[in-house]
């Protein structure tokens, strides 16, 4: 399955990859999957005021082959794909389900620093609900012109 709505830059993570408190060409990042009960916005700053992993109070348990914490991307890529445009990629997010799941939001963290940093999300379901998969692979792909996240300068 592909991202469903635009993947969202956290506004704090911009700041973070200007000061060099992120690097998104060498840092490793998780994908996290969260309920909706989950508040997340461009604004989004959590209880911490900084837009940290430890904010995200809708993620889903360790439970049907997800293990809270998320997983590892591989494959990352940082792309120049036009004049202007840069992309942040990698290879699709997988999970082996043992039984159905009920996600709306996934999320990217920078597992490098130390404070687990929130990069984007993206709204799985931009009808207003959740997504369930089921039993079996299940892999959420980048978009494939723009990868997960990118900007124009």
């Amino acid at each position: 399955m592909a991202i469903q709505g635009p993947m969202t830059w956290i506004d704090r993570a911009l700041k973070k990859i200007a000061d060099g408190t992120m690097n998104i060409s060498s840092d490793a990042f998780h994908m996290v999957l969260l309920n909706s009960s989950q508040a997340i916005s461009a604004t989004f700053v959590g209880s911490s005021g900084d837009a940290r992993y430890a904010d995200l109070t809708g993620e889903l348990s360790t439970a049907n082959g997800y293990t809270n914490g998320g997983l590892s991307l591989t494959g990352l890529s940082l792309t120049r794909v036009a004049v202007n445009t840069v992309s942040f990629t990698s290879t699709a997010a997988q999970w082996t389900l043992t039984s159905s799941i009920t996600f709306k939001y996934v999320a990217i963290v920078d597992w490098t620093t130390a404070n687990k940093d929130i990069l984007g999300f993206c709204d799985m379901d931009t009808g207003g609900g959740s997504i369930s998969p089921s039993t079996g692979l299940f892999a959420i792909n980048p978009d494939a012109a723009n990868g997960w996240l990118y900007w124009t300068q």
